[in-house]
């Protein structure tokens, strides 16, 4: 497998797991009707999306890390990385050489270093 394989792989795989709208935005509310030991410590969230809450009663931190993650921003996330890897291997054609493959393309790989795929001579 080639790094360029690679990344298309892990890319669909984001993309399949984001299959909600990708159009569909999620906000964070406070909840202020909530119940729960940890409203000391904690002002309580909840996420909303598609009309509906996607979580109740969590820590804003963690709330607010769920919105950001809404599928607008990972479908727009998984195209850009697209777009970055067809520019590259368009100039160099995923050849074996001191120059191939390149640090813009390590550097996304980075974020899947766990994946039983990942080489690590990709490594940057």
């Amino acid at each position: 497998m080639t790094l360029v394989e690679f990344l298309k792989a892990r890319l669909d795989e984001d993309a399949w797991n984001n299959r909600i709208d990708p159009k569909e935005s999620w906000q964070v509310e406070h909840n202020d009707d909530a119940v729960s030991p940890s409203r000391v410590a904690f002002p309580p969230s909840r996420v909303v999306g598609r009309g509906h809450y996607l979580l109740w009663d969590a820590p804003e931190s963690i709330a607010a890390h769920i919105a950001r993650h809404d599928p607008r921003r990972v479908a727009a996330d998984v195209e850009a990385k697209r777009r970055l890897i067809e520019q590259h291997t368009g100039y160099y054609g995923g050849g074996d050489d001191e120059f191939w493959p390149v640090q813009t393309l390590r550097l996304l790989a980075l974020p899947y270093s766990d994946h039983p795929d990942y080489q690590e001579e990709w490594r940057p």
